[in-house]
Formats: C-alpha cells, structure tokens, sequence
C-alpha cells in the first residue's frame, strides 16, 4: 500500500508547493500560466497537500463563495470554485486524486458550499471528472488573438500595446470567430476547449 496522506497546506510548503505545481503544469494543458509565488485564497478557503515520500506529490485549492454566483458558472446554490488541483504524474493511478476529492468536499461542504465546479482544458482532467460522477456545466473556448489595429489604437492612446489577448467564446461560435479574427494558432498560445464540471455535496 502506497504511505500517503493529505493534510492542510501551510506556509513552510511552499517552495515544494511550487515544485509539484511546475510539474504538473508541464504536462497538463490546464493552466495558461506559471506562479512564482502561491496564490493567496481568501479567508476561508480549503488548501490541501497530498504528502509521500517526503514530497508533495498533490495539491487542491477551494475558495468558497459568499454568494451564489459570485465566482462559480452555477447561481442558484453556493459554490466552491477549485483554483487548483493536480498530482504528479508518477503518482497517478493510485486513488489519491479521488481520496483528494472527497477530502476536500469534506473539508468545503460545512463552510457552506453544496457544490464544487472544476474548470480544465485537459482531456485527461475531463475522463478523472467525468469518472468521479461530475456532471459537465458548460463548454467554451479559451484563445489568444492578436489585437486588430482598431483595437491597438484605442488602447495607445492611453499608452497601452496589446500584443496578444486572452479571449473565450461558445463553443457553437468558435469556427466563425475562428475564420473572422486572427487568432494565434501555435503552441504554447493554441485554443483549447474548456470544460466545467460540477460536483454536488449533498
């Protein structure tokens, strides 16, 4: 049997924190982004550590909502919204990643959350949700474009020069939006479909 646990994240891990989120952002297309420093969570908050071995091997961050609405897709119940959530590869495969899950719904449900939402770009991600009984939400695509001229000049006039921005839209709408703007089609800037997924605690 494999000797792991979860616990709280606290502020001495992070240095490893961010080793096994580097890691794991390297072979996920779940994040458009590096950290150098662990996002901060608001009051509240869930921040869980898988540890084995002497390392941290997984991760999970849940920030619960104050109102409906307020950070989840779903208005209707408060939510959790999970900022974060991986395992190194090698350590896959072993019921961590689902143990994490239900730690941390544990953890959410009496702060006040009925339900969490998991947001990825990753295919792998999708088949872990959809496993773990999650229901999808929606589905769009996140794309980089290159701003028009029109656009890099209203913005130069307050000194700002986009080069390249940050954009979502439908699914339904991503082939015309496709063959109308100029979008960036190379790695690491490519279009990924995004989906949300919801797991319900009571």
């Amino acid at each position: 049997m494999d000797n792991w646990i979860i616990r709280d994240y606290v502020p001495e891990d992070e240095q490893q924190w961010l080793s096994a989120w580097g890691r794991v952002v390297t072979t996920s297309h779940a994040w458009f982004y590096v950290v150098q420093r662990k996002p901060v969570r608001r009051e509240g908050s869930v921040e869980l550590v898988v540890e084995a071995e002497g390392q941290i091997v997984g991760f999970m961050d849940i920030e619960i909502e104050d109102a409906p609405g307020e950070l989840c897709y779903r208005q209707d119940q408060l939510g959790g919204f999970v900022w974060e959530f991986g395992v190194l590869k090698e350590f896959r495969r072993r019921g961590i990643g689902t143990a994490l899950l239900r730690h941390g719904a544990e953890r959410a449900a009496p702060r006040g959350a009925t339900h969490l939402e998991f947001w990825s770009m990753d295919p792998g991600a999708w088949e872990f949700y959809r496993q773990a009984g999650m229901v999808e939400l929606e589905r769009h695509y996140a794309f980089f474009l290159k701003p028009s001229p029109k656009c890099v000049d209203v913005y130069k006039k307050h000194r700002i020069y986009p080069v390249r921005m940050l954009a979502h839209c439908s699914e339904e709408a991503f082939s015309s939006v496709r063959r109308r703007d100029d979008l960036i089609l190379s790695p690491p800037f490519e279009p990924h479909l995004c989906i949300g997924f919801d797991y319900p605690l009571i």
